[in-house]
């Protein structure tokens, strides 16, 4: 008797269960659209504007929690208890009230039946899943409908604009070669630091690119001075080397007054090199450059080697500057253009490029390249040029003659060309022409 009544309290509690369920999954399933649908309207709203959605996600699920809280507080007025349960379950097995008066003490609980035990419910699938999933489609288009911005809409732009990053990178390749004024890095750095500290949403503003783009310019021209610059200083320093010895006094002056214009620009420009560098610049003495010793040499050569890297790592392939001073086993610094002779003078053979003075070849004669080896000959090669004169044979001449006569005129259609026409072609002729 107690497994019977075990039995039917159990089918009765589950039946409570679905019962109740389906009392509470009714109202939430019907508002439950209409409030994704407020939730999507203002998701869209704020990826238009370019407001932050993240407070979305907490208001949507507090939304949740009130909508189950309100559902329970609607359906609960119509929960299944015990005895009208076990009356249910009596109506649909035909037990004619038995469970009822069990429940009361009545009767003994009845056996379980052999059949499965009916309770006259049945889950509706499709009332269940249409809001389900219409509220999933609902939340996807408020997530993914395009809004006109770009993609980095959520929590605004996941990257910097190009003008920025580019300058950021600029000015650390500048910091690591270690050839400019910290000062005059710092007021770029400042300026950096100002734009990058904006808020994502302000990056992309036509101010802050503006700002961003002169920025970069700036850092560019300044750069690109420095080069030209220094490739005046390399000129001049090449020229001082390419010098007969001994120099005479005026080309030394000339060249001196190169490098000082050059070493002006470098210490007077918006990125000037560092106070070392430019002190050895200074230091060295035109006329003193083949007193210079090992060290000396290759302090300056490191020097020039890092002021070129810093500009060629910005300008590429734009840069002018390309200094490197190599050494002899004297000391002497040996030139990477032709010199005036020696083995120490420049390159076994001369390269071919571009300079500022005609070449001298001491004598304006030319003269022509004779190949005698036909084997070699190509298409097109003159083999020989001769001169000679037209062959006349006076035995072939009988007389004057005259050229011809036109035997007779044309007349009519028997002078040109005649094409014959259909009946249905000349009657299509006759309606245009006449």
């Amino acid at each position: 008797m107690v497994d019977d009544q075990k039995f039917w309290r159990h089918r009765g509690l589950r039946l409570r269960l679905k019962f109740n369920l389906a009392c509470l999954l009714f109202p939430f399933l019907t508002l439950l659209p209409f409030w994704c649908t407020f939730i999507a309207v203002w998701t869209l709203l704020c990826r238009r504007w370019g407001g932050d959605i993240a407070p979305i996600g907490d208001v949507f699920y507090l939304g949740l929690l009130l909508l189950a809280i309100f559902s329970y507080g609607r359906g609960r007025k119509f929960f299944l208890t015990e005895p009208q349960a076990l009356a249910r379950l009596d109506e649909c097995n035909h037990l004619h009230n038995a469970l009822t008066a069990a429940a009361l003490g009545m009767i003994p609980w009845p056996r379980p039946l052999p059949a499965p035990v009916r309770d006259g419910f049945s889950w509706n699938l499709k009332t269940l899943c249409v809001p389900l999933l219409l509220s999933i489609c609902i939340l996807t288009l408020g997530l993914q409908l395009p809004t006109g911005r770009s993609p980095g809409w959520m929590g605004g732009p996941k990257e910097m604009p190009t003008s920025v990053t580019l300058a950021e990178s600029w000015l650390d390749s500048l910091k690591e070669q270690d050839v400019i004024e910290p000062e005059a890095l710092g007021e770029f750095q400042e300026q950096l630091d100002q734009l990058k500290n904006q808020k994502p949403e302000d990056w992309f503003k036509h101010s802050s690119m503006e700002a961003g783009d002169s920025l970069r310019q700036r850092l560019f021209e300044s750069v690109q001075s420095m080069d030209q610059n220094l490739a005046q200083m390399e000129k001049a320093f090449d020229n001082l080397q390419n010098l007969p010895q001994p120099a005479s006094p005026q080309s030394l002056q000339a060249l001196s007054e190169d490098m000082q214009k050059a070493l002006k620009g470098l210490e007077s420009g918006r990125l000037p090199l560092n106070r070392e560098t430019l002190s050895q610049l200074k230091n060295m003495d035109p006329s003193k450059l083949s007193q210079l010793s090992r060290e000396q040499m290759e302090k300056l050569s490191k020097a020039f080697q890092k002021s070129g890297g810093a500009c060629k790592g910005i300008l590429g392939k734009d840069a002018k500057c390309g200094l490197n001073l190599k050494m002899d086993a004297g000391g002497m610094a040996l030139c990477q253009k032709p010199g005036n002779g020696g083995i120490t003078r420049g390159r076994g053979d001369a390269p071919l490029f571009f300079d500022e003075n005609q070449t001298q070849l001491g004598t304006t004669r030319t003269e022509k390249l004779e190949n005698e080896d036909l084997s070699r000959a190509t298409l097109g090669d003159t083999m020989g040029v001769s001169q000679g004169e037209h062959k006349i044979d006076p035995s072939k001449f009988k007389g004057p003659a005259e050229a011809g006569l036109i035997s007779g005129t044309g007349a009519g259609g028997e002078a040109v060309w005649r094409d014959e026409t259909t009946p249905a072609e000349r009657e299509t002729l006759q309606k245009f022409f006449q």
